[in-house]
């Protein structure tokens, strides 16, 4: 995969240049819009990256010129917040849209998402998922332990179908948000939480560890 980032955060360009090269993927790196953008019009990308000091509007407008011919996925890094922003991020073209600073394997895990949508399910893509007595099915949106089925709503299995997915590794809940609810994040919503503690009670009634499904607090939620 060949992968533009365009980045004047000289620190965060090389970081994320490294663990997108690290997963064998191609890199070129710009450090300004003008450089970058001349790249994504001279030649097909399978991601671009554009993360800059401040996005503003005659930036964010710029997206638009990216032929979509290509189908490229477009994620925008920035230090601001503003709904204005990202509507304008969203209604040019990105495809998400994520504050600085960025933790990286938040990062590639939402790399991962952008391109699923993508890409076209293969016909060897697995559909099922099983971790000792735990097996979740994704055909049927069905979790069995220890040979009994738990009665869980879809919701609770796309949460736990991500958690068994990266297994050990702690998801964050703003990437949780996204992938499960289709929401961004809010500190005031306990939505996700309350989701986590339901399909924990239910696999710890079948007889799995409470140890396994956990709550890493001001992280996230890990399956292990």
């Amino acid at each position: 995969m060949h992968v533009l980032i365009m980045e004047s955060d000289s620190q965060f360009n090389g970081e994320l240049t490294e663990v997108i090269k690290k997963r064998g993927n191609k890199v070129t790196s710009c450090s300004d819009m003008t450089s970058g953008f001349a790249s994504a019009l001279a030649q097909p990308f399978e991601l671009i990256l554009i993360g800059l000091a401040g996005l503003i509007a005659s930036d964010i407008s710029k997206l638009k010129s990216i032929p979509k011919n290509y189908e490229t996925p477009i994620m925008v890094f920035s230090v601001s917040n503003s709904l204005d922003n990202r509507i304008a991020s969203f209604k040019h073209g990105a495809d998400d849209y994520l504050l600085k600073p960025a933790n990286l394997t938040e990062v590639l895990l939402r790399i991962d998402v952008v391109l699923r949508r993508y890409t076209k399910p293969s016909v060897n893509e697995s559909s099922v998922i099983s971790i000792d007595q735990l097996s979740l099915f994704k055909s049927t949106q069905s979790v069995v332990f220890a040979e009994s089925e738990l009665h869980i709503t879809p919701i609770q299995f796309r949460l736990l179908w991500q958690l068994l997915q990266n297994r050990h590794q702690v998801l964050s809940k703003a990437f949780l948000y996204q992938v499960v609810l289709g929401r961004p994040f809010s500190t005031d919503d306990r939505s996700l939480d309350m989701h986590l503690s339901r399909i924990r009670k239910k696999l710890v009634a079948k007889g799995m560890s409470p140890e396994r499904l956990t709550t890493v607090h001001g992280k996230g939620y890990r399956f292990s």
